[in-house]
């Protein structure tokens, strides 16, 4: 992590020069990417649920991981996207992970702000809802043996 944030940064200096962050921005944004981790953990959990049915789900989480960096902002960002297929990722909560938490960092809107966590706050309920009616469905597979 050390290397990725050290290489990053000196190449995003030199790409894009200093990066003016204004303290409220900093503050919003970590409030953000504290929702956005959130956001992970459901969907996380939703993927860990699908156990009781699937016998192996590395493969469903290696495919969750690869959509979050390639829509989630990680290798590209969102707005080098094509008109097209941004508005396709805007609507998908991957992008509510990292990317919104940390473009609000950099350039921060107040009414970015409330739009991005309106979003995760949908999309938490989404997968928090999801989540708890996979657990109460699975929960009727589950044969314990022993005592």
């Amino acid at each position: 992590m050390i290397t990725n944030v050290t290489i990053g940064t000196v190449a995003a200096f030199f790409l894009v020069g200093p990066l003016s962050v204004i303290i409220s921005g900093l503050i919003f944004g970590i409030v953000l990417l504290f929702f956005g981790l959130l956001l992970d953990l459901f969907i996380s959990l939703f993927i860990g649920l699908l156990a009781f049915w699937l016998e192996d789900i590395s493969a469903l989480g290696w495919i969750y991981f690869k959509e979050k960096m390639v829509f989630g902002g990680y290798i590209l960002p969102v707005a080098l996207f094509s008109s097209y297929l941004r508005k396709v990722v805007e609507l998908l909560p991957f992008r509510q992970i990292c990317y919104a938490p940390s473009r609000l960092m950099v350039h921060f809107e107040i009414d970015l702000f409330w739009q991005y966590l309106l979003t995760q706050l949908l999309w938490i309920s989404f997968f928090w809802a999801l989540a708890c009616f996979t657990f109460s469905k699975g929960i009727k597979n589950v044969s314990i043996n022993g005592s």
